[in-house]
């Protein structure tokens, strides 16, 4: 499995990168109901402004898993090539744009959009923990040596 086939300054060992993502899809389609329908009863959302923001955090939320998993060690530790951060970039203020104005749904206003990535932003630290926590388990030796790891300039 790749992300994208644009340089990443990332160096593989001989064998690559071994990418274990089962269970990533589930929880995205998932996490925006979670925080979504409960607080539906209280707040008057409709059903197509709730699909307006499940795009938007499935494409955000997406793009930043991205980010935690082209690194063994902390997503900032090596900096990504400048074609992914523009790609990134630029996708991501085209979905937020779409969403806010509502081009082929209904629009959802730059409050909702920015609190669907202030949502995304803070997954992305916790899954980020997440990783080094797993790595932590999986790989014991060498997980000490990548937490230490300094970023690339």
């Amino acid at each position: 499995m790749t992300a994208c086939a644009t340089p990443t300054n990332l160096s593989l060992g001989k064998c690559g990168e071994f990418w274990g993502c089962h269970g990533i899809g589930s929880r995205g389609r998932y996490g925006v109901l979670r925080v979504v329908l409960p607080g539906r009863a209280r707040i008057s959302i409709d059903r197509a402004t709730i699909q307006t923001l499940i795009y938007l955090k499935l494409s955000v939320a997406g793009h930043m898993t991205i980010f935690v998993t082209r690194t063994r060690g902390p997503f900032w530790s090596i900096r990504p090539a400048r074609i992914l951060l523009l790609a990134v970039g630029g996708t991501q203020v085209l979905a937020t744009l779409i969403a806010v104005y509502g081009l082929f749904m209904p629009p959802i206003g730059w409050s909702w959009a920015l609190a669907v990535w202030v949502y995304a932003l803070a997954w992305l630290l916790v899954n980020d923990r997440i990783k080094l926590a797993m790595h932590k388990v999986v790989d014991p030796i060498a997980a000490p040596s990548l937490a230490n790891k300094p970023a690339n300039p």
